[in-house]
């Protein structure tokens, strides 16, 4: 059956299977890869089509999904979804599918030569930046370039429909200079909704730019409260943890510092604010309106320091009588997760701003002691109902004003509300970072823990030897 007629066919026939509202997701794309693992490239090109079903029944919602559009693949799907509905039991809090509202208008255009790129190309463009970092003697160790076109529909038997089309690519590469040990490692990505904004050469710059300034690193021994300035890619990594705490199913149950009845009150920072807005210029993946078809917005979540709101769906929305945030979102580890998973609680792409914003350089300029962080390991292992943390990190030395070396085996700890609380300077500088997709500037913390320590003296002494070797030419690096 083809794809418009497969949507009409659910919502005519949901009902008369006995949902009492019926919801149809309708995807179909195209993701073009190269995958660069231990030198070895892989190219592959995937269609995907697929449709997504929530149906109502008993006063709740169940969920199921196809990838086959012939008429009895979709007759089980509806049942299977009545069926889950039936089974969840009654929910006092649900009362309906969304509604049909009012979006207001996007304008976006999709770069065609996105939709049409080959393996190829894709070749063709790692070949380019490859060129870059043989010139430096860096390896890659790990990179992927994708190409992605998805086309949805989403509606329901109550009037609800919305189409979209969305196109992007996006590409990173980590790598490193093994002729240290431990290598010197860096990393370069960027996503873009237009090609000619993504240049294979500087990214390959970007890649050599991080190797260069992660070279000759230092173990130190480190104990303290100190001032830390996050780069970009760490306050991306960290804002897993804080997205977690302000998901509306989260707040719910309890399971965050950032409870409602603290809506209003100061949890950060007088200069902070952070923001989801799915309509970004800078998101290749702008939406009128999210996964149930519910308009998207700006919406502040923290505006200079106070805790304005939540990132909330519609069921969330209807159960705290609340306007809805457009805040509900699938996806996860690749495109099979739009279909096979249903919409829940989301970020789409986050903006963090400061009231005043300065030049990284005056930032740096008025630390006396502290570290640059540009990347932070093991988030996921976090405390997200507290929002506690310890993580491993790679950041470089700061005295009197001056980033002195990179350091290796940092760990700092706190929270996030204390990290919020803590911040002090926000730069005018910003990246997209895909951690939690968005925005960032540079952030400087004032009062985080920190530690550091040296290897055991024949570790240190080894390596020391080995190294020479390397530069001397007698023995190769085992990672070359």
């Amino acid at each position: 059956m083809e794809f418009e007629k497969a949507v009409k066919y659910v919502l005519e026939k949901g009902e008369k299977l006995g949902a009492e509202q019926i919801e149809v997701c309708a995807l179909r794309g195209k993701v073009t890869f190269l995958l660069v693992e231990k030198n070895k490239v892989n190219t592959a090109a995937e269609v995907i089509s697929g449709i997504s079903v929530r149906a109502v029944a008993n006063k709740n919602w169940g969920f199921s999904y196809t990838l086959d559009f012939s008429e009895d693949a979709l007759d089980q799907t509806i049942k299977s979804a009545i069926s889950a509905a039936k089974a969840k039991g009654e929910d006092k809090y649900f009362e309906s599918l969304p509604e049909p509202m009012k979006a207001e208008p996007l304008e976006k255009k999709i770069d065609e030569r996105i939709i049409d790129y080959t393996p190829a190309q894709m070749i063709e463009f790692y070949d380019r930046v490859k060129r870059v970092l043989d010139e430096k003697k860096i390896t890659v160790f790990f990179g992927m370039t994708a190409s992605m076109y998805f086309n949805s529909i989403i509606a329901n038997s109550l009037g609800l429909e919305h189409y979209d089309d969305v196109a992007g690519f996006g590409s990173m590469f980590y790598a490193g200079y093994v002729r240290e040990i431990p290598p010197a490692l860096g990393f370069a990505y960027k996503f873009v909704a237009n090609l000619d904004e993504i240049i294979p050469e500087e990214l390959g710059r970007e890649v050599v730019k991080e190797v260069e300034r992660a070279k000759g690193s230092k173990s130190i021994k480190y104990e303290g409260k100190t001032t830390i300035i996050l780069e970009p890619t760490a306050v991306s990594n960290l804002m897993w943890i804080f997205v977690k705490e302000i998901l509306a199913d989260s707040v719910d149950r309890g399971a965050t510092p950032f409870t409602r009845d603290r809506i209003g009150e100061k949890v950060a920072s007088n200069i902070l604010s952070i923001y989801d807005n799915v309509r970004s210029p800078k998101n290749p993946f702008a939406s009128e309106r999210d996964w149930e078809g519910v308009p998207t917005r700006r919406t502040a979540v923290i505006e200079k320091g106070e805790l304005k709101s939540f990132l909330v769906d519609y069921y969330y929305a209807r159960k705290w009588r609340i306007e809805p945030t457009g805040n509900a979102v699938k996806g996860g580890q690749g495109p099979l997760d739009y279909i096979s998973r249903p919409p829940s609680p989301g970020s789409f792409f986050l903006e963090v701003r400061g009231e005043r914003e300065e030049p990284l350089d005056s930032i740096i300029a008025d630390v006396k002691e502290g570290f640059l962080v540009r990347e932070v390991m093991g988030v996921h292992m976090s405390d997200f109902s507290s929002g506690k943390f310890s993580v491993p990190a790679f950041g470089w030395y700061i005295k009197g004003g001056e980033v002195k070396y990179p350091v290796r085996n940092l760990m700092f700890s706190g929270t996030m509300p204390q990290l919020l609380k803590n911040t002090y300077a926000v730069s005018k500088e910003k990246k997209v970072e895909a951690g939690i997709i968005g925005e960032f500037p540079y952030i400087a913390v004032r009062d985080i823990l920190v530690s550091a320590s040296p290897p055991a003296l024949k570790e240190k002494l080894g390596l020391s030897i080995l190294n020479l070797l390397i530069k001397l030419g007698v023995v190769k690096s085992p990672l070359a």
